[in-house]
């Protein structure tokens, strides 16, 4: 049974940092964090800084990525138009991602992030080497998009690529 949700959690293991919900009791006695990013577009209509919001998202899997390996992780995302289209253009190198059907799996590693831009790669920052298993994904209405992933660690030898 939970009793606690506690949001800005201080993370166990990276000093100053926080996951956004922590659920201390969660199936069978493993917590839960869940890290949620919702990048939604300015009401002015300019564009925002999309590689830099992406490298953002991918640093909150760095971060659940850190959370202790027996801990239950979960990332969503929700977005607007605009971010849903930098996401889905092939040049960016993230559609795999951000299309990732249910019950498929991406390692987001070094091998991952490599090619990406520069502005991309200082935004995500530590590479996160994280199994990434799409649980979610969903249009909305006003061309927002949903998507849920389980985040668990991942061995340094596996290569990116679904499983």
């Amino acid at each position: 049974e939970c009793r606690d949700v506690i949001l800005e959690y201080p993370h166990p293991a990276i000093p100053r940092a926080e996951i956004d919900t922590w659920i201390p009791s969660f199936e069978g006695g493993r917590g839960l964090a869940i890290e949620f990013k919702y990048d939604r577009d300015i009401p002015s209509g300019r564009n925002t800084p999309r590689t830099q919001k992406a490298g953002k998202l991918f640093h909150d899997l760095y971060r659940l990525g850190r959370m202790q390996a027996h801990t239950h992780r979960v990332f969503i995302y929700l977005t607007g138009p605009e971010m849903a289209g930098y996401f889905g253009n092939p040049t960016n190198g993230l559609v795999k991602f951000f299309l990732l059907p249910p019950g498929q799996s991406l390692a987001i590693d070094p091998a991952f992030v490599s090619g990406k831009s520069a502005t991309f790669t200082a935004s995500v920052g530590d590479i996160p080497n994280v199994l990434v298993t799409g649980l979610y994904g969903r249009s909305l209405p006003k061309l927002h998009h949903v998507r849920a992933y389980e985040v668990k660690n991942v061995p340094s030898s596996q290569s990116a690529g679904a499983s």
